[in-house]
This record gives structure tokens, sequence and C-alpha cells, in this order.
């Protein structure tokens, strides 16, 4: 089975891949990298030859570490703010993840950095770039639209309650120097969210708007529960083809 050029399927058997012997067919299985940014790393993914029962191992253990050092989550701060006491949290949640490790058979070293990496790299992410946006731009749409105050306002009174400390030097630039792009932001995320949408449901379309812009590129945990996802709809166990 393979794919079509117009991308009717999001994976193919990799040609390269084929040539190998030694590799069955899971291992031959390859996703698209849809755009050529869908993926962190598409190219070391699709190189891995993890067998089907590696991957299906590697999520668990990401499901299983990432809960249990999900602490670090409260030291994300420290990041820009204290580097050194950061490091020492980061290396604390490094070995904790090592030790977990232990209890799954085939997650090596190599794939214990890997998890990690992308796990932090990940949480960093969402800290910069989309910790507290959505309530932002929800704030600001409660008083224009439920209030009908003037966007400036809004922005101002959002800014003096001071609700959300990640984003005020945001709001402190657009207040003080330049608003145009807080200003179209903020209308393209609230576009057709009116004053009877009611605010649960406001703050929900809001926050799909926002992650859907930042477009975040997939991890190799994503890849690989794709891809675990799509061998099962062909049929293919861990030996290959049933």
């Amino acid at each position: 089975m393979r794919y079509d050029e117009d991308g009717t399927f999001c994976w193919f058997f990799h040609p390269d891949h084929c040539h190998l012997a030694c590799l069955d067919d899971y291992q031959c299985l390859v996703l698209l990298n849809d755009g050529g940014y869908e993926y962190e790393d598409w190219d070391d993914y699709r190189l891995s030859y993890h067998t089907q029962e590696m991957d299906r191992e590697y999520v668990k253990y990401c499901e299983t570490f990432s809960n249990q050092v999900k602490w670090i989550e409260e030291y994300l701060d420290l990041y820009s703010s204290c580097p050194e006491k950061w490091w020492k949290m980061r290396d604390r949640a490094f070995r904790q993840a090592m030790k977990i490790a232990t209890s799954f058979t085939t997650i090596s070293v190599h794939l214990v950095r890997l998890a990690f990496r992308e796990y932090v790299s990940s949480i960093l992410y969402d800290f910069h770039n989309l910790k507290d946006l959505d309530g932002v731009y929800f704030e600001i749409w409660k008083r224009v639209t439920k209030q009908e105050k003037s966007f400036q306002l809004a922005l101002k009174e959002v800014y003096q309650v001071n609700k959300f400390p990640q984003r005020q030097g945001r709001l402190k630039y657009a207040l003080e120097i330049d608003c145009y792009f807080c200003e179209t932001e903020f209308c393209c995320l609230t576009a057709g969210i009116t004053g009877k949408v009611g605010e649960d449901k406001a703050l929900e379309l809001i926050s799909k708007r926002i992650k859907k812009q930042f477009k975040k590129p997939k991890v190799y945990e994503q890849y690989a529960r794709k891809k675990i996802k799509i061998a099962e709809l062909l049929g293919l166990d861990f030996r290959g083809l049933k």
C-alpha cells in the first residue's frame, strides 16, 4: 500500500525502509510530515526503526513520567528569571524520569533523554506562548462585548487588574507603544463570538483558536501514537501483517 501525491493518505511504506530485510511492516511504515513542519524532528522519527512493541511502551512511559514530574511546571518562570535554579529543578526531574524508566523493559537512556527533552520543550513552549493568553483576550472580550467598552479601555483595565502576570509585559507594550498587533489578534480570535455566547463557551472558543494559531510542532510521542493507530487499522501486529 502506498500514498497518493495529493496526500490522500497520511502514511506510506517508505521504499528505502522496505529494502531492509531486517525490518517488519510496522518499521517500514512512515507518517507524512504535513507541510514539512508537522513534526519536531521528522527525519529522526522515521529513521528510528522502533518496533510496535517499543512504540507502545514509549507512549506508556511518556504518560507515566509526565504525570509524575508535572510538578516542574510550577518552576517554569525560573527559566528566564533564575536559570541556575531552573537547571537544578530540571536535573531533579530528569533523575526522576530515569528512575521511572527502570520499570520499562525497552526504554533506553536515549529514549529517556528524547522523551524528557521533548516534554520540557513542550511545556516551555506553552508557558511562553500560550499560558493565560486565552484569559487575557477573554477578559477583554467581556468588557468589549458585554460592557460595550472600547478596546483600549478594556485593555487598560485588564492590565491594571494584573490577573495574568505572565502577560503583563505584552499588555504594557500594547498600551504604551503599539496596540495594533494586539487589537488585530483580538479581532481574529473573537470574530463571531457575540454577546449572546455564554462566557464558558466564549473562553473555550478563544482557547481553541489560540492553539490552532500557534500550531506547535508534534513530538515523537504523538508520532508514535498516530503510527500505532494506523497500524491497528491496517491489521499490523508486532510481527508485521496478520
